[in-house]
């Protein structure tokens, strides 16, 4: 056990909502034909498994077996797109990326008509409703630029995806996964059968240790939590570091400040690979056909 001195910080990066539908984003660009596949995807590891003769009699017996190959790894199903003839896809990271030329290996967008595309999706997606409930599917569609900054920024989706979480009624709470599917009627979306909660946006952060009182805390961030950890150790937050000391102590923290923080560069790492496993995975891409 930790000593009656020691300060405990207890954190999580997202809450819980429940939720009962669901809406697929790369179903609805299909549909748009924004998205075009070239057939079926590959089966998953779990789905040869399944037509295994000896497996098939197992199953009736072990349970387990049968929920081998009932989903797909996030991106199984990107290896059938079609992307000389995309313009749009939803990616396992949370939003809509566009194929752009001179970005993606077949890009076919240029950078203006992106932008453009972007502005009608994003009118679009607002007004979107769930025919079964009448309700919103999205709280809001962010430009990715409004929610990161720094020089990963173009590594993320262009639009990010906020869909609805926070109603107490289950019903109007949607969660969004990646994948391709359908409902049975052909719309896009769909009942969350066995999901039957999502992420909440309001994370969960509770600190105890000395000066710490009893009270509720507003408007925490999680880019807030280093510099606050850093000052509960006793050390200087960098002059660079985003984010704010917590107003978790009775008196105001004196936060000490050290200079810009010091890392490696990010720019040696440019060439990692070497010829020959450069070609290695050009030909690994060429295969999935993303080349």
């Amino acid at each position: 056990a930790v000593g009656a001195d020691a300060t405990v910080v207890l954190l999580s990066d997202h809450g819980f909502a429940p939720c009962a539908r669901r809406f697929y984003p790369n179903t609805w660009l299909e549909q748009r034909r924004l998205l075009v596949r070239r057939g079926r995807p590959g089966l998953n590891l779990g789905q040869r498994l399944r037509r295994l003769p000896f497996l098939r009699s197992l199953k009736r017996h072990l349970p387990a077996l049968a929920s081998l190959g009932t989903s797909s790894p996030p991106f199984a199903q990107f290896t059938a797109v079609e992307w000389p003839q995309t313009r749009a896809v939803y990616s396992p990271a949370g939003g809509i990326r566009f194929n752009i030329r001179g970005r993606e290996p077949a890009g076919v967008l240029s950078r203006a008509d992106a932008r453009a595309l972007a502005d009608d999706l994003t009118a679009e997606l607002l007004e979107l409703t769930d025919p079964l409930t009448g309700a919103s599917a999205l709280a809001a569609v962010f430009p990715r630029e409004e929610l990161y900054s720094g020089p990963y920024v173009e590594r993320a989706p262009d639009l990010i995806l906020e869909p609805q979480r926070n109603s107490g009624n289950p019903a109007c709470n949607i969660a969004i996964p990646s994948r391709f599917a359908v409902s049975a009627t052909g719309s896009p979306f769909a009942n969350s059968q066995e999901l039957t909660g999502n992420h909440d946006l309001d994370g969960i952060l509770l600190a105890a240790g000395p000066g710490i009182p009893p009270a509720r805390l507003a408007d925490a961030r999680l880019i807030d939590i280093a510099p606050t950890l850093l000052h509960a150790l006793g050390l200087p937050v960098p002059e660079d570091m985003e984010g704010r000391v917590l107003p978790l102590w009775e008196t105001p923290p004196d936060v000490r400040r050290a200079g810009r923080l010091q890392g490696p560069d990010d720019r040696a790492a440019a060439g990692t690979y070497d010829r020959q496993e450069e070609t290695l995975v050009e030909e690994r891409l060429r295969s999935l056909g993303y080349l």
